[in-house]
C-alpha cells in the first residue's frame, strides 16, 4: 500500500491516497495517518449535532464515542477520527468520487480535528498585503474567497481561503497557511481571471473549481505572519452598505461575537477547551483591529472595494 506525506494546517499527514492539492513533506513521524476503507459497515455512534444545507438538508453529523469522534456526511462518506492513536479513517457511503472524499477530508475534517485539538481555526480567507496580514470571516457566500483572490491577481500573496489557523502558542498571531489553493466558482473565475471551467473541479457534487499555484494566476505564502487585521463581511452588508462601500471599526464585543459564530468546532468540546478558546478569542480582540466592511456585492465594484482595504491599511 503506498503512504504519501503531506502538511496541511501545520500538520503532517500520512495518506494511504494521493492528495494533490497538499504539499509533499519528508522526515518527522506524522501527526495523524488517514485511510480510505472498502468496509461499509459503520461504528456506532451518537450524534449530537447536525449541520444543514440553506433547504434544510442534513450536510454534516457530529458524534462522540469514547476517544473517538465521528463526522458522516450523508449519502458520501463517514470519518472516524481516533484522537489517541492519531488516526483518521474514512467509510465511503457510496460508490463516491475519490474527489469528494478529498475536498470533504481537506475542507472540513481537518479544520475540525484541528479545532478538536484545542486550536483556534477562523472560517476565513487571508492574505499578505503591504507585509500585513489580513483575513476577510463572514458566511458562506459572502465573498470571503472572491476578495481574497482578487487581491492575488493584484500580485498579493494568499495565505488561506476559507480556513485559517492561528499559533495560540506564539506571540503576535501568526497565522498558519492551509494549503495553496482556492475554490471558487466558475462565474467568479470567468470576471477575474478569464478562467471558468476550464481548471479542475473541487469535488463531483459542487461546480465550484480549483485554483492552485501551479496555473500561475495567484502565489501563496507558506509562512506564518503575524495576523494584523481582521475584516468583517457582515450578512446583511450588501443591504445597508446603501450603494456606498464603508470601512469602520467594529467594536470589541461585536468583535469577540463575530469569531465566536465564524470559528471552526465540533460541538464536543469540554469545559476547559471552551474556556481556553474563549480566552484566547479576548486576547486576539484586544491586540488584533477589526473593521466592517460593507458595501454592494457586484463583481464591477471589486477593485474599488481593495482599493477601500489598501487605503485603510495605509492609513495606519
Amino acid at each position: 500500500m503506498n503512504h504519501y506525506s503531506y502538511r496541511i494546517c501545520g500538520l503532517r499527514i500520512e495518506s494511504t491516497i494521493h492528495l494533490p492539492e497538499l504539499p509533499l513533506v519528508n522526515g518527522k513521524a506524522p501527526d495523524f495517518r488517514f485511510e480510505v476503507l472498502n468496509s461499509r459497515k459503520l461504528p456506532n455512534c451518537h450524534w449530537v449535532r447536525q449541520f444543514t444545507l440553506d433547504d434544510g438538508d442534513p450536510w454534516l453529523m457530529v458524534g462522540g464515542n469514547d476517544a473517538n469522534f465521528h463526522l458522516r456526511f450523508p449519502d458520501m462518506a463517514h470519518f472516524q477520527v481516533d484522537t489517541l492513536a492519531k488516526q483518521i479513517q474514512c467509510h465511503p457511503l457510496s460508490d463516491v468520487a475519490t474527489d469528494a472524499i478529498t475536498h470533504l477530508f481537506l475542507n472540513t475534517v481537518v479544520p475540525l480535528v484541528v479545532s478538536h485539538q484545542g486550536r483556534l481555526v477562523l472560517h476565513a480567507s487571508a492574505v499578505f498585503v503591504e507585509d500585513k496580514t489580513i483575513a476577510f470571516i463572514g458566511e458562506s457566500g459572502q465573498g470571503k474567497s472572491i476578495l481574497a483572490a482578487f487581491l492575488g491577481r493584484k500580485g498579493y500573496p494568499v495565505v488561506a481561503d476559507d480556513c485559517l489557523l492561528i499559533d495560540e502558542n506564539v506571540p503576535g498571531f501568526p497565522t498558519i497557511p492551509s494549503y495553496p489553493a482556492m475554490r471558487l466558482w466558475p462565474e467568479a473565475l470567468s470576471v477575474l481571471f478569464n478562467r471558468g471551467s476550464s481548471l479542475p473541479a473541487v469535488a463531483s457534487y459542487t461546480t465550484k473549481r480549483r485554483l492552485g499555484q501551479d496555473k500561475g494566476l495567484i502565489h501563496f505564502k507558506p509562512e506564518p505572519e503575524p495576523l494584523f487585521r481582521i475584516y468583517d463581511l457582515s450578512n446583511d452588508s450588501g443591504v445597508k452598505s446603501n450603494g456606498k462601500i464603508t470601512v469602520k471599526s467594529l467594536p470589541a464585543r461585536e468583535a469577540f461575537m463575530e469569531l465566536v459564530r465564524h470559528h471552526f468546532n465540533t460541538g464536543l468540546e469540554t469545559h476547559q477547551q471552551l474556556e481556553k478558546e474563549f480566552q484566547y478569542m479576548g486576547r486576539m480582540v484586544n491586540s488584533v483591529s477589526f473593521r466592517r466592511i460593507c458595501y454592494p456585492r457586484d463583481y464591477a465594484l471589486l477593485p474599488k472595494v481593495c482599493e477601500a482595504i489598501l487605503e485603510d491599511l495605509l492609513s495606519e
